[in-house]
């Protein structure tokens, strides 16, 4: 769905309304084990990724999340080393196979580049693992204070 009020640059919800928003038009992401070889905590800051930066579920937006995420959050070296990078890249090989995944690729990398850009536009980067302070805050309180501009 691409109409979820999470996605609109000013948003009033908060990050944790957004959050709800995007687990109801997602269910299958809202599980308590892991998702695609990730734990838990792996998959909720991510999945809070996609509500700050106002990007869906498509394979395209899945690229350019991980792309502003690279980029444009603040991780401790040792959660990046955490990450079971191998185990994600066998799921999705298995679920997509290579050349749709190398397809995909190809053609979401204009849109990932304007995003890393954007990244660097930033005015300090999102805390990826610590995002719990925010939570309360609203959406587009936090997109003028960290200069987030949706990548739509």
């Amino acid at each position: 769905m691409a109409n979820e009020q999470y996605r609109n640059p000013n948003s009033t919800l908060t990050l944790q309304q957004g959050l709800e928003e995007y687990y109801h038009a997602n269910p299958a992401f809202n599980g308590k084990g892991e998702f695609l070889g990730q734990p838990r905590k792996t998959v909720i800051a991510h999945d809070v990724a996609h509500i700050v930066f106002g990007l869906g579920e498509t394979s395209e937006e899945e690229l350019i999340v991980e792309c502003m995420t690279a980029f444009g959050c603040h991780m401790n070296i040792i959660d990046i080393y955490k990450i079971p990078k191998i185990k994600l890249a066998i799921e999705l090989w298995k679920t997509f196979g290579p050349w749709r995944l190398a397809k995909r690729f190809v053609l979401t990398t204009p849109r990932m580049i304007h995003a890393i850009w954007m990244t660097f536009r930033m005015t300090k980067k999102w805390p990826h693992f610590e995002y719990q302070p925010y939570l309360n805050r609203p959406l587009n309180e936090l997109r003028k204070e960290f200069n987030i501009r949706l990548p739509i």
